[in-house]
């Protein structure tokens, strides 16, 4: 992992404790491409419940 990529993490983790769904969507989509799936799939489950309805399909992808 790059340094960018290390602190794209933390500002998207910042957004997510702050309830943003975008932030906590960004940050699953780069636990899953780090192949962290079940902490993809935690993060994609708090956006999906701050109302990212993409965040809802993703995981849904994910259980499968």
């Amino acid at each position: 992992n790059s340094p960018e990529w290390k602190e794209a993490g933390e500002l998207y983790q910042k957004a997510c404790d702050q309830h943003h769904d975008r932030g906590c969507f960004n940050l699953a989509t780069l636990k899953y491409k780090e192949g962290r799936a079940n902490k993809a799939k935690e993060l994609f489950q708090l956006a999906c419940e701050y109302g990212n309805k993409v965040a809802c399909d993703n995981m849904k992808k994910i259980l499968k």
